[in-house]
């Protein structure tokens, strides 16, 4: 499974998704083939970061070292109507709630690579947030 193009994106913090040309829908997570025709018409195309918390659950048992702090793993629903599963970050767990709006926020990995966590989004209503 060839995931360049996903890895590249995130170097200037662009999240793609794959996209099945033949259908007009998108997939996630990668695989080789569309999950809708079982071709392989695919392509890695931008999508806009922005969606709603679907799911979460708080993992306490696992806390990273350096913060001490529970890590949260989301459903995100996109708006352009796929699900991934990702991290919660810069969150309080007891404030959310499914439908709560969020946004991409990046977590910087290795060699100018980043990984696509998730933040409660800025808005009328949402709680507040600070930029990473």
């Amino acid at each position: 499974m060839d995931t360049a193009a996903f890895w590249a994106g995130t170097r200037e913090r662009r999240l793609l998704a794959q996209f099945c040309t033949q259908t007009g829908q998108w997939q996630a997570y990668p695989r080789p083939g569309s999950v809708y025709t079982g071709r392989r018409g695919l392509e890695w195309r931008e999508v806009s970061g922005d969606g709603v918390l679907a799911s979460w659950t708080v993992d306490r048992m696992d806390a990273p070292a350096a913060s001490g702090a529970p890590r949260t793993q989301a459903w995100v629903d996109l708006n352009e109507g796929l699900r991934i599963l990702s991290w919660l970050v810069e969150c309080d767990p007891a404030r959310l709630r499914v439908g709560l709006a969020v946004r991409v926020a990046w977590i910087a990995l290795h060699d100018g690579l980043h990984w696509p966590a998730f933040s409660v989004a800025a808005g009328p209503g949402a709680p507040g947030r600070t930029e990473r």
